[in-house]
C-alpha cells in the first residue's frame, strides 16, 4: 500500500515501526494502524474523519497481507533486527 506514510525522528534518531512492535503475544489489524500512525508521529487516538478512514484501510490491509486479522508477533519480525537479539 502507498499511503505517505514517512516515519518521524524521536531521540535524534528515525522511527520505525518494528522498534514499536512488542516482544510477545499478538497484534491485530487495529493495532498495527495504530503503531503505523505513532511511527509516523501522529497521535492515533485523535483522528480527523479522513485518518479514521485511512487507519481503517491500514487495518484491512494488514488482514489481507497476514490472512489473519490477528497474528502472532514473532511473524512480524525481522529476522537480522538488531532491536531484538
Amino acid at each position: 500500500m502507498k499511503m505517505g506514510f514517512c516515519g518521524t525522528i524521536k531521540r535524534n534518531r528515525p522511527l520505525h515501526i518494528i522498534d514499536l512492535i512488542p516482544r510477545l503475544g499478538e497484534l491485530n489489524g487495529d493495532q498495527f494502524a495504530d503503531l503505523v500512525f505513532i511511527a509516523d508521529g501522529q497521535n492515533p487516538y485523535y483522528c480527523k474523519e479522513w485518518q479514521l478512514r485511512l487507519k481503517q484501510k491500514l487495518s484491512e490491509g494488514f488482514t489481507a497481507c497476514m490472512g489473519s486479522y490477528t497474528v502472532p508477533v514473532e511473524v512480524l519480525r525481522y529476522n537480522d533486527d538488531p532491536v531484538w537479539p
